[in-house]
């Protein structure tokens, strides 16, 4: 009993390092490939919301506990078209709003010319009224 045990938790642990193995190269994959070549636009935002996070005790050792503090994450979804073809996600951030956005707003979008599909955007850069919209 105690080798199947055994067995089914490697082949778990091999599961995960493959599958974090796998998203690091991916990610990896997708900044060569915005270094390689890249254009930036700006997306239009098509909605914002606000979600509040509370304050919450958080377990650190076997009878250690550790205040995490209450927060509001602010989720964009925005939408950007490259030779025709529309391509949409969403960015968060916890950085606090000093100016208020919403539809119709737009996000400085970095694309690569490879693959208009990968790109990153950027919330800290938000400009409202030549200002930024977000504290850093």
């Amino acid at each position: 009993m105690k080798g199947i045990l055994k067995k089914i938790m490697w082949a778990v642990i091999a599961v995960a390092v493959i599958a974090i193995a796998v998203f690091a190269a991916r990610m990896i994959w997708e900044q060569r490939q915005l270094d390689a070549g890249s254009r930036r636009i700006n997306a239009v935002i098509e909605g914002v919301s606000r979600v509040h996070h509370d304050e919450q005790m958080q377990k650190v050792g076997r009878h250690r506990y550790r205040k995490m503090p209450a927060y509001t994450e602010t989720v964009i979804y925005y939408t950007y078209r490259v030779d025709g073809e529309s391509y949409s996600d969403d960015i968060s951030t916890r950085h606090p709003m000093l100016r208020r956005i919403g539809k119709g707003d737009s996000i400085p979008v970095r694309y690569a010319l490879s693959d208009p599909s990968i790109h990153r955007a950027m919330p800290d850069s938000i400009r409202k009224h030549r200002l930024p919209a977000f504290a850093y």
